[in-house]
């Protein structure tokens, strides 16, 4: 709900959105946690672009609102013997802040780290991130990639070009067709790399 707050604090003093606030921050995070995703709630309803919400929206928050995990440092560790990169519409400032917020530096060079300002030089996102970050890695085979994230709509260009794709959130709200995106769906970061994670020699997370 935090998080909420902040977005609906960016809507209205940087966008102009006319809005009750507590009314805002709560459609906000219902929308959220419906939907894992908040951006087609402002551009849809408010007119908002997406991108420079986005981008005003790190901007503006906090790493400290975002509750850190204490064994993620550890599972990462664990993990090493993976290349791991971020791919993010996020600006690289916001990733590197939320790197140093995790405690994850030794994990993520910064030349692993794909950020809107990369994304800006890209025609389409989807796929051509995906190779964009492949490419970085030096990895040419989608089958050694994992891909984790916490929108599903995200994850359809991966699927299909054949790499692992992980949906981190609750199954239960997930519908069936949806379903179809993810190979698996677990409920944090930390649960997928403890349980499941192996052998793939490259793994993304953001």
């Amino acid at each position: 709900m935090v998080c909420a707050r902040t977005v609906a604090d960016v809507a209205m003093n940087t966008f102009k959105v006319r809005a009750d606030f507590e009314t805002l921050a709560l459609e906000i995070d219902d929308y959220y946690v419906r939907h894992r995703t908040w951006l087609p709630l402002l551009r849809d309803k408010y007119g908002i672009d997406p991108a420079a919400l986005h981008f005003h929206y790190h901007a503006a928050l906090d790493p400290a609102e975002i509750p850190q995990n204490p064994e993620l440092a550890q599972v990462f560790k664990r993990a090493a013997h993976a290349h791991h990169a971020i791919l993010t519409h996020a600006s690289q400032l916001w990733a590197k802040r939320m790197v140093g917020h995790f405690n994850l530096h030794a994990h993520f060079p910064q030349d692993n780290i794909f950020s809107l300002e990369h994304f800006k030089e890209l025609k389409e996102h989807g796929s051509a991130g995906l190779r964009m970050a492949m490419n970085g890695l030096g990895e040419t085979n989608p089958g050694n990639i994992v891909f984790v994230e916490d929108t599903l709509l995200n994850l359809i260009p991966a699927k299909k070009m054949g790499i692992r794709t992980v949906f981190i959130g609750n199954p239960n709200l997930v519908s069936a067709d949806k379903r179809l995106h993810a190979d698996h769906i677990v409920p944090s970061l930390v649960d997928f790399m403890k349980d499941e994670f192996r052998n793939s020699p490259a793994f993304k997370v953001g």
